[in-house]
């Protein structure tokens, strides 16, 4: 967003010196990053060609969208471990509140029963009047245990479960949205569509970045074409199937630009 929409950039609040401060410092930042990861390009062997033939603004972009990718990929652990516990909730939610449920009841049901032995409440107890003080004498601490423990299982509004699973759905992201495929899909049509590239010399490009910025965070390499070989395209089949695959519902080629 910053690298190629500057119409969105955050605006100061007016006569604010302090938020005037603060977005003038985020563009600096971003911009310090950029151009770092624009120098990191260029100077890898394997994915310098990539800046090749484009202008200084599209490889400002490049270097923004390649540094995006790379912090999807750092958060993917930390999203993967999300979505697992997400999935958990989702698949124990039914069956461990019932059951949570029915032993809260339980024990609602043995604490009143200590109330009631405590407090001597017994059929013909009371009668004898001495061994009902008696019993009240040393049942009052119990009495008073059990009262506080019967306010605090009074809980309100219990979770349900219903609740658990839809919330926990509803955070899940798509599997197609992996920070991987998503990533090659974003730098296909960058130079396909921005960069005005061939669909094939966008795919090595991609293959390219992959393989030499991706790899640290777990990403396999992927085989490339850089040039035509008798009986070989040019191109990447990995990207190729990613991008072909992204949205089938589209039925669009990779090597058209997208409407």
């Amino acid at each position: 967003m910053l690298a190629r929409y500057p119409n969105l950039h955050p605006r100061p609040l007016r006569g604010d010196a302090r938020s005037r401060i603060m977005c003038e410092s985020g563009e600096r930042t971003a911009a310090q990053l950029f151009a770092e990861w624009e120098t990191r390009i260029a100077q890898e062997t394997v994915a310098a060609p990539c800046l090749e033939g484009l202008s200084a603004e599209q490889r400002r972009q490049l270097a923004a969208l390649l540094l995006d990718t790379r912090v999807a990929l750092e958060m993917r652990p930390a999203l993967a471990r999300s979505a697992q516990f997400k999935r958990q909730i989702r698949n124990e939610a039914t069956t461990r509140l019932r059951v949570l449920n029915r032993k809260l009841r339980k024990a609602r049901q043995s604490i009143e029963e200590l109330v009631a032995y405590a407090q001597d409440s017994g059929k013909g107890n009371a009668l004898d009047v001495s061994r009902h003080s008696a019993r009240l004498v040393l049942g009052q601490p119990y009495r008073f245990a059990a009262g506080k423990a019967l306010r605090a299982l009074d809980i309100k509004g219990l979770p349900d479960a219903r609740e658990h699973i839809e919330l926990a759905s509803e955070s899940l992201a798509p599997e197609d949205e992996d920070a991987e495929v998503f990533g090659m899909v974003q730098l296909y049509w960058f130079f396909r569509h921005e960069c005005s590239l061939s669909g094939n010399e966008s795919e090595v490009r991609v293959g390219r970045l992959r393989n030499t910025f991706w790899t640290e965070h777990g990403v396999s390499k992927v085989k490339y074409s850089a040039k035509y070989i008798t009986g070989k395209s040019q191109g990447c089949d990995a990207v190729h199937v990613a991008v072909g695959r992204f949205k089938p519902n589209q039925g669009y080629n990779p090597h058209e630009s997208p409407a």
